[in-house]
């Protein structure tokens, strides 16, 4: 039934990818969850699209906050961008999805904070990151299969239940 495939969190994500073969995200590391992704020298992903969702995930309490760092292959700036899927729909929502992006400022390396909603839904669920040469803000569509001078990683966010109060 359609209520099994939802609860074992089979979804069907759409597969982005790009064209240009330069430009990976090398590390992506996070910190300050319940546990943590640590992805080094992953390279540039084949197709543009590493799928990273087998390697043990980043995890949260609702409410809660994750850093990361994202460092590049290239000796090069970029923006970045990261989307959560927050209510487990298979998809991204280019608004209420948008967990972190950079802001309108190249980096060498991109950094930050994504913080869980206190209304997202409990279980592991997709986030997909991106970075981008032309964009500042990362600005790409997460289901783009010709993104140029950047690559799509994706990887496990598990959202936890806020421990009650004392």
């Amino acid at each position: 039934s359609l209520l099994t495939w939802q609860t074992a969190g089979a979804q069907n994500y759409c597969t982005p990818g790009g064209v240009d073969n330069w430009g990976g995200i090398n590390n992506f590391t996070t910190t300050l969850g319940v546990t943590n992704i640590s992805n080094l020298n992953s390279g540039y992903s084949a197709g543009g699209y590493g799928n990273f969702t087998t390697i043990g995930g980043v995890s949260q309490i609702q409410g809660g906050s994750v850093d990361f760092l994202m460092e590049f292959t290239e000796a090069d700036t970029y923006g970045g961008r990261i989307w959560v899927d927050w209510n487990h729909d298979g998809t991204f929502d280019p608004v209420t999805e948008v967990a972190w992006q950079s802001s309108s400022y190249y980096l060498s390396s991109q950094s930050g904070t994504i913080t869980v909603p206190l209304t997202a839904t409990l279980g592991a669920t997709r986030m997909r990151v991106v970075n981008h040469w032309l964009s500042a803000t990362g600005s790409v569509d997460p289901c783009a299969t010709g993104h140029t001078y950047g690559e799509f990683e994706d990887y496990t966010f598990t959202v936890l239940g806020a421990p009650p109060p004392p």
